[in-house]
């Protein structure tokens, strides 16, 4: 199968056996640059609480905006509450290891791969990262393709499920009322508690009167990322405020989009 044979924004259902997962299946949907050429690609998880997937404001238009600078882009519409946070992770190492599978095989994408994420979907990737290993995503040769992507981009990102900047919506959406109150669950999942020299550089940026998500929880991984000895770069935008998506309105906060895209052209993604 080559790009030409994968039409823009046809969802592809990435998981194993098809219609196992209930009402709700997480799909895969490929914005691919269409120049003939080989581009490396991202992969976006768009925000929502884990309530929903913000799919046309985090998603598309996002991924059609990655294919005008030359890069591919896929968004991930992954399952939301009522399920909670092993099946998220499910979702989202097999996407990961979906197009791996696919780079330089059947699609004509480039080898390198970050992974973008709004809000929840910010939360996402971290989790994807630290604790994809903790999954099994099938049993078929996808699922034996690495779940570690080469960069992460954060927008506005839900980083710490312990209080007081939590996103509770988020935190009670993963962890299931059951184990909303779980203090140990909760330091689990809060992402800046496990990064590691190891950790991929990260791109990120943060609205500092963000009254849904505060923007601690940025200042929080930027700390944990200084103490690894890991590369990022953080923007704070003194205004502004939650779920933007590309700001099209602004001129000032748009221009995250630019300085992501600089920042991944910095590091061979081409």
């Amino acid at each position: 199968m080559d790009q030409n044979k994968i039409p823009s924004g046809k969802p592809i259902k990435i998981h194993e056996k098809s219609g196992q997962y209930g009402e709700k299946e997480a799909v895969l949907v490929p914005f691919l640059v269409d120049d003939g050429g080989i581009h490396d690609s991202v992969l976006i998880f768009p925000g929502g609480g884990y309530n929903h997937v913000s799919v046309l404001k985090e998603g598309e238009s996002v991924a059609k905006a990655f294919n005008a600078q030359g890069l591919n882009a896929f968004y991930l519409d992954y399952r939301v509450e009522p399920c909670h946070g092993k099946e998220f992770l499910c979702d989202a190492v097999r996407a990961v290891q979906y197009v791996r599978y696919h780079n330089g095989k059947l699609w004509n994408i480039g080898e390198k791969l970050a992974l973008m994420g709004f809000s929840a979907g910010g939360h996402l990737v971290l989790m994807e990262t630290e604790h994809g290993s903790e999954v099994i995503t099938g049993d078929d040769n996808v699922s034996r393709e690495t779940f570690k992507p080469e960069a992460l981009l954060l927008c506005y990102p839900v980083v710490t499920f312990t209080d007081p900047y939590a996103h509770r919506g988020s935190r009670g959406n993963f962890l299931g009322s059951e184990n909303a109150e779980c203090t140990e669950l909760r330091e689990k999942y809060s992402a800046e508690r496990h990064v590691d020299p190891d950790f991929p550089p990260v791109f990120f940026w943060h609205c500092e009167g963000d009254a849904s998500v505060p923007v601690q929880n940025s200042l929080m991984l930027r700390d944990a990322l200084i103490r690894a000895g890991v590369d990022h770069q953080l923007i704070l935008y003194p205004n502004g405020a939650h779920g933007l998506g590309l700001a099209p309105d602004d001129e000032v906060i748009s221009s995250w989009f630019q300085s992501c895209v600089s920042w991944l052209n910095d590091k061979k993604f081409v």
